[in-house]
């Protein structure tokens, strides 16, 4: 069947009386085979990362959007690195991102009010390094005495486990 709306009219056999369509009655037929589309890529604040090498250091946040010419866009479903399957309802909705991670990948589709589940699912990667890197300094005296001055070695020493150290 072609994806359109159908009506059909029935007329029911009553009495004369003094309101002439109240023995009309309707009824709408939609068929909608098409699924729901959602805009890629999704609107991500702030829309570069705020860090070095492609890393956001701070939360960011991502807002979906999706249209349906048919039924409507009933909800939004996403999931984040694989993980538990979140649900925005209508058609546009905003997530936050602040947990650590190297290449997350977020993956969202829509879902229309027939039931039409959009394919293929769209999908992001994005990482995300909010841990400050840790960093020790010693040093060790390596000559010198108290009346002309002392001679010390510093070594420092810097690591980051998720996004690494830029220098």
């Amino acid at each position: 069947a072609d994806e359109v709306i159908y009506k059909l009219f029935i007329y029911l056999a009553l009495e004369i009386d003094f309101f002439p369509e109240n023995n009309q009655k309707e009824l709408i037929i939609a068929v909608d085979d098409t699924g729901p589309e959602s805009a890629f890529p999704p609107i991500i604040d702030p829309p570069e990362p705020d860090g070095w090498n492609g890393w956001y250091v701070s939360c960011f946040t991502i807002t979906f959007n999706a249209t349906d010419e048919g039924s409507g866009v009933k909800e939004i479903r996403y999931t984040v690195s694989g993980g538990a399957e979140g649900v925005i309802p209508g058609d546009n909705g905003t997530i936050m991102i602040c947990e650590d991670g190297e290449d997350i990948q977020v993956e969202y589709w829509a879902v229309d009010f027939v039931g039409n589940v959009e394919t293929p699912k769209n999908s992001i990667t994005i990482s995300i390094d909010r841990t400050k890197p840790e960093v020790s300094l010693t040093y060790e005296i390596i000559g010198g005495n108290w009346w002309q001055g002392w001679e010390f070695e510093f070594a420092v020493t810097a690591t980051d486990a998720m996004s690494g150290i830029c220098l």
